[in-house]
């Protein structure tokens, strides 16, 4: 099914793109898949297969999900949120 996230903030940076579409069931499998669509979310957004800790995932702007086992439906839009910042 697919699945569309939308990047804010340094997770725009890192990737280069605004939205990216995957293909998953769970939301483990499309973190797996936007890290092999955009490499540079590796070590940062996604680490060891989860979302890195300075992240936060909405799902279609109703609620934050982490759970990896959480099924996924199709048309579903994970919103990506940052809590880093500089000084």
């Amino acid at each position: 099914m697919n699945v569309l996230f939308e990047m804010y903030g340094v997770a725009r940076l890192r990737a280069g793109l605004d939205k990216v579409q995957v293909s998953a069931a769970t939301l483990g499998a499309a973190l797996d898949a936007l890290e092999t669509a955009c490499p540079a979310l590796a070590g940062a957004l996604i680490e060891n297969g989860r979302l890195g800790p300075h992240y936060r995932l909405s799902l279609n702007g109703r609620e934050f999900v982490s759970d990896p086992d959480r099924p996924l439906a199709e048309g579903d839009t994970l919103i990506v949120l940052s809590a880093e910042a500089g000084g």
